[in-house]
């Protein structure tokens, strides 16, 4: 069931709802500084688009805008586990934020940009022992903060992703730096390896780097810019895309769509899963600021 929607949260001129299907709320922000759309479902970022510039997140045209249903692209709350659970099976693949309905608690703005909070209801995650919230700040930067508690009364893991989906001209022609000399793991066979120099993708691609928080830039010569990436509270980053054989098996995602984006997740993957404390918490976050260059 769709949330309801305070309108004392609207911001005149800069803020409001709409909708992508029936039942189906987002919010439009609209800062000088950028533009953004964030569904109430999964408090999932589908667009972010600097003022000037062209969008800098990819949505699939095929995405499916359903109670239950993780949106294609965007950002994903990958939460509280990453990729399957460790321990069930029988529990969804990257967890329950992704495909509920989450809960707006605050707006804000200000010269800089404007920020959005929200809170994941207690009956999605009470189960685990956490509750989570997420801030979303849409200014010259696109920034994700998302904050874990452990609000049991003994030790809780907790892991997960924002899963973000970039918008590029060719994906076999951007190039990604800031892994050289990391370690990561190739989750196609499960096999180690180092990473000299920069990526660049020319098959399917799905990996665990063992990185922290130093910078990344996606450079994009043919829309002639560089996209910068800084994660926080992560000691992993996930570089993902099916390319040919599995986007064609993705149903909400176009054949050809594996061109258009790669993904560049700030995680808690596999072993940088957190032991929250009770009362302890824990957050991961990501700031991507677009740079145009001649």
């Amino acid at each position: 069931m769709a949330p309801q929607l305070n309108d004392a949260l609207l911001i005149p001129g800069e803020l409001h709802f709409a909708s992508l299907a029936d039942g189906y709320p987002v919010i439009q922000v609209t800062h000088a500084h950028a533009s953004a759309t964030v569904a109430l479902h999964g408090a999932h970022v589908t667009a972010f688009e600097p003022a000037g510039q062209a969008p800098v997140i990819f949505t699939s045209k095929e995405a499916v805008y359903k109670e239950g249903k993780a949106i294609r692209g965007g950002i994903p709350v990958c939460w509280p586990w990453f990729n399957a659970h460790p321990s069930n099976p029988e529990l969804p693949s990257h967890g329950v934020a992704r495909s509920r309905f989450w809960i707006l608690s605050q707006t804000s703005t200000n010269p800089e940009y404007t920020e959005l909070v929200f809170e994941l209801p207690a009956e999605a995650s009470a189960e685990f022992g956490l509750t989570a919230q997420l801030s979303i700040r849409v200014g010259r930067s696109l920034d994700l903060a998302l904050t874990a508690t452990n609000v049991s009364d003994q030790d809780v893991p907790v892991g997960g992703a924002l899963h973000s989906y970039f918008k590029v001209s060719d994906v076999d022609a951007v190039r990604l730096l800031g892994f050289d000399d990391e370690h990561f793991i190739d989750t196609t066979n499960e096999t180690m390896h180092q990473q000299h120099g920069e990526i660049h993708i020319q098959s399917e691609v799905d990996r665990i780097y063992d990185h922290g928080d130093s910078p990344i830039t996606l450079q994009d010569a043919a829309l002639k810019r560089d996209i910068t990436i800084r994660n926080g509270g992560s000691g992993t980053t996930v570089v993902w895309n099916p390319w040919t054989e599995k986007a064609a098996a993705l149903g909400d995602l176009a054949d050809a769509e594996f061109h258009d984006f790669v993904c560049i997740e700030a995680a808690n993957a596999r072993h940088d899963t957190r032991m929250l404390a009770p009362g302890e918490s824990h957050t991961l976050s990501t700031s991507i600021t677009s740079t145009p260059h001649s």
